[in-house]
């Protein structure tokens, strides 16, 4: 199976743990197979929006013909019918040959395993990643960005929930933290995270978490 990073990073691994560094410094034929795996391996692509989000300002029958090529460079780097048709109008991406971070992070989520989920997102999705003229493509990624951002604070969230009715005050400080450092601006974090540990009798850390809360709003 090709393991597909897309979070804080972008690595492409191969069954035998080889890195396909070629794919990977081909920025469009990256950002394509990205689409295709996105929201998760499996789910099928109409190739008109693909032509439309990839190639809009080509001619119909040549960003077809564009389409094509940049399909056949995939196949040729993910052997064994990795990249999968059906008919003649919809890709994809075949599930048991190709995981991706984001996905193994939304089962963990939707699994109740939220330490787990936390631990996929090691920062953005595609970061550094840039299409120029494709302005679809760029709006897609920004909302991508933003959906499994949220992902990760809402792992956080639930995280820091788990913990403290455990009664693992600890834990419970860890998840609060992550949840108001993935989101600087959310008061309602930030407070949690204070009193959580105002509670451990961590007062010193509490006020410290609040001076830099306050001075970061001030700044903003």
């Amino acid at each position: 199976m090709y393991r597909l990073r897309l979070l804080g990073g972008v690595s492409l691994c191969g069954e035998d743990g080889r890195e396909l560094d070629a794919l990977l410094r081909q920025p469009k034929h990256l950002a394509l197979l990205a689409y295709l795996c996105l929201p998760q391996p499996g789910a099928w692509h109409r190739r008109d929006s693909l032509v439309g989000i990839f190639w809009p300002e080509t001619d119909q029958n040549k960003a077809r013909s564009l389409l094509r090529s940049a399909l056949h460079v995939l196949r040729g780097h993910l052997t064994n019918g990795a990249i999968l048709n059906r008919g003649d109008t919809e890709v994809g991406v075949d599930p048991s040959m190709v995981s991706t971070d984001v996905t193994l992070m939304e089962r963990e989520l939707a699994a109740g395993c939220y330490a787990r989920a936390l631990a996929h997102y090691s920062g953005a999705l595609l970061p550094g990643l840039y299409l120029a003229d494709v302005e679809e493509f760029e709006k897609w990624l920004a909302n991508e960005r933003a959906r499994v951002h949220g992902l990760a604070r809402k792992s956080a969230s639930l995280l820091a929930d788990e913990r403290e009715r455990s009664g693992d005050i600890v834990g419970a400080i860890e998840g609060a933290r992550r949840a108001a450092e993935l989101d600087p601006d959310d008061e309602i974090a930030a407070r949690r995270w204070i009193a959580l540990l105002d509670r451990a009798g961590d007062r010193s850390q509490a006020f410290a978490v609040y001076d830099r809360f306050r001075e970061h709003m001030a700044e903003e």
